[in-house]
């Protein structure tokens, strides 16, 4: 999926071939290697680490409705704020009359 990315980025800002075809080699010797030796040594813990994502998972999703619930009490009370100060702006002062 990111070699798509690299590959438009890599067409949309000049790079010359030779460069693009070096960069992309250096990273495939490193990752590749990477990718499957951490397969390779993690692969007996798969369980466990599966249920550690599906633990963070849902604490992200708690951490996320706590974050839109905070937005959302923010932005009623900066709204309820702003109609107060408009309704006293409009309301005339003691002893005046209002404007015609």
């Amino acid at each position: 999926m990111s070699r798509r990315a690299a590959f438009l980025t890599a067409g949309s800002a000049s790079v010359p071939f030779w460069k693009f075809v070096a960069a992309d080699a250096g990273a495939a010797l490193f990752g590749v290697p990477l990718a499957f030796g951490l397969a390779y040594f993690f692969t007996d813990q798969i369980k466990a680490i599966m249920a550690d994502v599906h633990r963070a998972e849902r604490w992200l999703g708690l951490a996320g409705l706590l974050a839109l619930a905070a937005m959302l009490v923010v932005g009623v009370w900066r709204w309820h704020r702003r109609v107060g100060k408009e309704n006293l702006d409009e309301e005339p002062a003691e002893g005046h009359s209002p404007p015609p």
